[in-house]
């Protein structure tokens, strides 16, 4: 199956979970009314460095605005990129969160960074479900 990746620019201000961005404000690419499971993230700063930030977190009504998050490394994708599915492996419970893409402009994309002094490039991988 292939995996929907969502991209989203998510600029920072003082540090802390930061940036509220829509998933949907870069490319608005998901199916109205079909459900998403969010795998996990891939973050950059955009400069091609190898810094990243701490923590990268979707929140939405889904998850009655709390952040569901995953540790932000771009460089090692198999860790963030799919979080989600490596903690439901390892725990063997169901904890792959789930949206409804008729909430996309709720969705909202926050990184957490030691600085906040960067704009961070995420990526959402997300399945859509059947």
């Amino acid at each position: 199956m292939a995996h929907t990746k969502v991209q989203v620019v998510v600029a920072l201000g003082s540090g802390g979970f930061e940036g509220a961005t829509p998933i949907n404000s870069f490319y608005d690419i998901l199916k109205a009314n079909k459900e998403y499971a969010l795998l996990g993230f891939l973050c950059d700063d955009g400069s091609g460095s190898a810094f990243s930030a701490l923590a990268v977190s979707l929140r939405s009504s889904d998850t009655g605005q709390l952040r569901v998050a995953t540790p932000a490394n771009y460089n090692a994708p198999e860790v963030s990129g799919s979080h989600f599915v490596r903690l439901t492996r390892q725990f063997q419970q169901p904890l792959i969160p789930v949206f409804n893409a008729s909430n996309k402009g709720s969705m909202i994309v926050e990184v957490a960074s030691p600085d906040g002094a960067a704009t961070y490039n995420v990526v959402a991988i997300m399945q859509e479900l059947q």
